[in-house]
């Protein structure tokens, strides 16, 4: 869907104005132009600025019926609240205090058609996504074994590529299927739609992997939903070698958002789903490099 077409009624209502507010700029009406644009716009904006686009329609009510001084005046309203809608939620840059209550539209690099993902899964404020809470919280400090694994069991595994790999199946269905081990129990790491994973990884490179497990006639498969390349001597890489690494100054600032956010997750999700506090899992990622804590969500964006 795309973004809310906030620059329409400007011409329209600037030569009512030039024409003296006798409302003939507009074959129709002016007001009824003003009502049919925004009842158009308002499911393309998020809740606030479509609380706006109401209270802009309902200004130019009985339009035709106001001394030609009212009309004026509400011409003028018109065209300064265009210019600050234009302004706030077309600009890309996020207002001075960013809002539980601001449209995620504010947020870097939410477009169009991110925005339209968010709003299927209900989410339409910076609030809704802080308040999006993970299906599966994973502790990198305790990594499972591939043996321990059950059929169908989520799961993070540190495991070394033991040979190139190969595809099978066609177009649509293509699996990529590398060998790999734990250093205990072999298995197989399954991409799907990725026949480039096959010849991606050299025999000895090191994967933290998460997914999800399968086991068929005794034989171990893991379908891999996220992968990060780690180095021989555990240093953590982006796949196209660029190293990530944490700043004393980076620290500092996670230290201060921490303490600025506080901790809104409720209780019952910190015992059900076995969630550190905030406060810890901060505290934890500072004092070993190493111990990383990931939180995923339902859906990748």
């Amino acid at each position: 869907m795309s973004r809310p077409n906030l620059t329409m009624p400007v011409k329209p209502t600037e030569l009512e104005l030039r024409l003296g507010c006798e409302d003939r700029a507009v074959e129709g009406g002016y007001a009824a132009m003003i009502r049919t644009w925004a009842e158009d716009q308002i499911p393309r904006a998020d809740p606030d600025l479509a609380r706006r686009l109401e209270r802009l329609a309902a200004a130019v009510v009985g339009y035709e019926r106001m001394p030609l001084a009212q009309r004026k005046e509400v011409c003028e309203k018109v065209l300064r609240a265009l210019e600050l809608y234009r302004k706030r939620y077309r600009s890309g840059h996020p207002p001075d205090k960013l809002t539980a209550d601001h449209g995620l539209g504010f947020l870097r690099g939410v477009g169009p058609r991110r925005a339209q993902t968010l709003r299927n899964l209900g989410l339409h404020t910076v609030g809704d996504l802080l308040r999006h809470y993970p299906v599966r919280y994973d502790d990198r400090r305790v990594l499972p074994m591939a043996a321990s694994l059950e059929h169908r069991q989520s799961a993070t595994l540190i495991v070394t590529v033991t040979e190139l790999g190969g595809v099978v199946g066609r177009r649509g269905r293509a699996m990529a299927k590398v060998p790999a081990t734990d250093g205990v129990t072999d298995l197989t790491l399954v991409w799907y739609n990725q026949q480039y994973r096959a010849q991606q990884f050299e025999p000895g490179t090191v994967l933290m992997v998460s997914g999800q497990a399968t086991i068929y006639r005794g034989q171990l498969s893991f379908v891999v939903a996220q992968t990060e390349m780690l180095s021989r001597g555990g240093e953590a890489q982006e796949e196209d070698g660029q190293t990530d690494e944490e700043t004393p100054q980076d620290a500092d600032q996670q230290r201060l958002l921490l303490l600025h956010l506080g901790d809104e997750i409720p209780c019952r999700l910190h015992v059900g789903r076995n969630i550190l506090q905030l406060a810890a899992a901060g505290d934890l990622r500072r004092e070993v490099e190493t111990d990383a804590v990931i939180i995923e969500g339902d859906t990748a964006l």
